[in-house]
């Protein structure tokens, strides 16, 4: 009568394999969990290398963590901002704790051009992160292929004109004199530069946090000190924002627009 054979060392281990690789499989608590594969196989991966059945081990055990890593990025699709009218995308970046580059750029294939956002737009939002100076290139590049170094990110209605060193218009004009009166009269660029960012001299323009107007300021109402029509008048709007902000404030229009630049609003 002839001893039962043994079944070979190899087949125990692949069967042990098949074992783990269904342990490893995430239930569904387990699913929210964001350890790497390489730290789930770093953790339950034997000691000791034991030849060819610890080999066909660690394959079943990384297969077993790619499946984790896969469904768990299923289950957790990015956040999403919808754009609403009178958004800018520096709005919103701020609005995210974002800076507006780095919203740009996980958009980008949506948002040619930061300057000109549409209502109804879905936008992923990525994560908190410091704008490289690669990157700060590629989002000016973006709105102006072969111009000024002046940041613009326009209201959601029309693609913004560029920034001017020069006023043009009555709200313009209007800012002028108020900058001259201060000796910011070469100021005109910085000025305008934020207000390109902000609203893009649109008088009425709001959004959910309760900022309005050409300044944006939040809320509205701190307009009042600088006349009762602060709701309707763009001439108002401007005497609040250079006088009794950006002056006390800042100093000047250009130290505004440094950290405009700098911090995605001013």
């Amino acid at each position: 009568m002839h001893a039962k054979r043994k079944p070979p060392r190899l087949v125990l281990l692949a069967l042990l394999a098949a074992a783990v690789a269904i342990v490893a499989w995430p239930s569904p608590k387990a699913l929210s969990s964001t350890t790497s594969q390489s730290a789930h196989v770093t953790a339950i991966r034997p000691a000791v290398d034991d030849g060819p059945g610890s080999v066909i081990l660690t394959s079943a055990l990384k297969q077993a963590a790619l499946h984790r890593t896969t469904l768990t990025a299923a289950v957790q699709p990015a956040p999403t901002y919808t754009v609403r009218s009178g958004d800018t995308l520096s709005s919103i970046a701020q609005h995210l704790g974002l800076a507006w580059q780095v919203l740009w750029w996980a958009n980008h294939g949506l948002v040619k051009d930061p300057a000109s956002i549409t209502a109804g737009w879905v936008l992923v939002v990525p994560p908190a992160a410091p704008v490289p100076g690669w990157l700060a290139s590629a989002a000016n590049a973006a709105i102006y292929p072969a111009g000024p170094a002046i940041v613009v990110t326009a209201a959601s209605s029309a693609p913004a004109p560029a920034p001017s060193a020069q006023p043009a218009g009555s709200l313009q004009t209007y800012a002028q004199g108020l900058l001259n009166a201060r000796g910011w009269g070469s100021q005109f660029g910085c000025l305008n530069g934020i207000i390109m960012i902000e609203s893009s001299w649109n008088i009425f323009a709001s959004n959910a946090s309760g900022a309005y107007g050409i300044p944006q300021a939040l809320p509205g109402s701190k307009m009042a000190v600088a006349g009762a029509d602060w709701r309707t008048d763009g001439d108002t709007q401007l005497r609040w924002m250079i006088d009794d902000y950006i002056g006390p404030d800042y100093g000047s229009p250009c130290n505004a627009y440094a950290h405009e630049q700098a911090d995605g609003w001013y």
